[in-house]
Parts: structure tokens; C-alpha cells; sequence
């Protein structure tokens, strides 16, 4: 085994800045399955948008992981809708 320091990671060490953990894909693409479902249950289940189920998914995905603060403001929508 290599010493601190020596060859392998510090694992006491911060991250470095700017350095973000990585999201598990088995858990992204579950919140975007989830995601798109709710669209899909939204639209009354019509059938035949798929695809753009999918894409509007992934883009809120992305952007609630991104942007923290457009968690909040989607959660203002629903509440509104």
C-alpha cells in the first residue's frame, strides 16, 4: 500500500477547487426516467412523445444538478400549476 502522498490519492485531502463529484449514471438515468414519466402522467399518458419526454427530461435533470437554485424555482411552478 502507498503512503500518503506517494503514487495514489490523498484520500484526506479536499477537493481540489472547481472539482465536483461525479453523479452515478444508474442514478441519473433514473431521475430521468422518473422525470420523464411525470411529463408523460402530466400529458394525461398520451402516447407519441416519447423521445421528447426523454429530452425535456434530461435537460431538467441536468440543469436541477447544475443549477441548485432552479430546484427552487421549479418547485414555485408546480406549486403555482
Amino acid at each position: 500500500m502507498d503512503a500518503p502522498g506517494e503514487g495514489g490519492a490523498d484520500p484526506d485531502l479536499p477537493f481540489e477547487e472547481g472539482a465536483r463529484d461525479a453523479l452515478d449514471a444508474d442514478l441519473r438515468h433514473r431521475l430521468v426516467s422518473e422525470a420523464a414519466y411525470m411529463l408523460y402522467a402530466k400529458r394525461g399518458f398520451a402516447d407519441g412523445f416519447e423521445l421528447d419526454d426523454w429530452l425535456a427530461a434530461e435537460g431538467d435533470v441536468d440543469n436541477l444538478l447544475l443549477n441548485p437554485q432552479f430546484a427552487s424555482a421549479r418547485s414555485e411552478d408546480t406549486v403555482e400549476s
